[in-house]
């Protein structure tokens, strides 16, 4: 913003002198201010759809086969019976989003505390530093049915990770 200000200034001045010195190069006026507007749009429409992107909540497309990978692992855990709700997004132009729900299986070997860990480290191997994670235990019975518990809701941040029980 402030080179294209800049150069503006400088455009406007340039014509100015060139007018000034010789009156009949009116035109240099308007390539000059054409060149400006040129620069400034090539600057300005990148900044406009990389804020609409983070305005609307859309998913970062440079991290489009990272961010299926980090999926495809978490469906795979061992315990994890489902993941749904998996989303990602833009909280500004630096700092992403994501949040997913997971259900666990009670007679898996990882605990919630090991599947949030888990979780937390593959978000932010791929530069999410922010996550919110929902798992539900999934009870089962000696005839095979699973009925869902929710056991807990995790926020994670750059300053650490808190679980919070809910039952």
């Amino acid at each position: 913003h402030i080179l294209a200000n800049t150069l503006a200034y400088v455009g406007i001045t340039t014509s100015t002198v060139i007018l000034g010195i010789n009156p009949s190069w009116a035109a240099a006026e308007l390539i000059i201010a054409l060149f400006v507007a040129m620069v400034v749009v090539t600057v300005a429409l990148p900044l406009l759809f990389r804020s609409g992107r983070v305005l609307m909540n859309i998913p970062p497309s440079d991290l489009d086969g990272e961010v299926q990978a980090v999926w495809n692992e978490l469906r795979h855990l061992d315990g994890v019976t489902y993941a749904r709700n998996f989303r990602v997004w833009h909280l500004d132009p630096t700092r992403m989003m994501a949040c997913v729900h997971l259900g666990v299986s009670s007679s898996a070997e990882l605990r919630e505390g090991d599947i949030l860990r888990l979780t937390r480290d593959k978000f932010q191997s791929i530069g999410i530093s922010r996550n919110q994670v929902t798992i539900q235990i999934s009870i089962e019975d000696s005839t095979g049915f699973s009925e869902g518990k929710p056991k807990g809701l995790a926020n994670t941040e750059d300053s650490g990770e808190s679980f919070e029980f809910h039952g």
